[in-house]
């Protein structure tokens, strides 16, 4: 499966590549990698190719799910958009360091990854 720039990945513990790391699409409980950064000469990657990750405490741009306040904990979904909507056993990105307005905004986010236990 095609991995864009933005995604979400986390490492792939099914890798027999001993070279370098490989990564896939992270689900919204698993422990997060990093995020795959943008490319200007190429946005989507398959099988094999390299790509630059950007990882804890890099600051990146992903899109919003919906209204963030500055400060505020991310989570991701599906989607690779990131919301405040706090959800206990997913993993949070980082911090919201602009706010969104409404879904699709374009936010920044101070990467931080971690996951939320119950009660959170």
């Amino acid at each position: 499966t095609p991995i864009k720039a933005g995604a979400i990945v986390t490492l792939d513990s099914t890798s027999t590549n001993t070279n370098a790391p490989v990564v896939k699409q992270a689900a919204v409980t698993d422990a997060i990698f990093g995020i795959v950064v943008y490319n200007p000469i190429q946005s989507t990657f398959i099988g094999n190719e390299r790509i630059a990750i950007a990882r804890d405490g890099d600051i990146v741009w992903l899109p919003a799910a919906a209204a963030v306040s500055v400060g505020a904990d991310l989570y991701f979904n599906a989607s690779n958009q990131v919301t405040a909507t706090v959800t206990a056993g997913n993993s949070i990105v980082g911090k919201a360091m602009t706010k969104a307005t409404q879904a699709g905004d374009l936010i920044q986010v101070e990467l931080g990854f971690r996951t939320t236990e119950a009660g959170e």
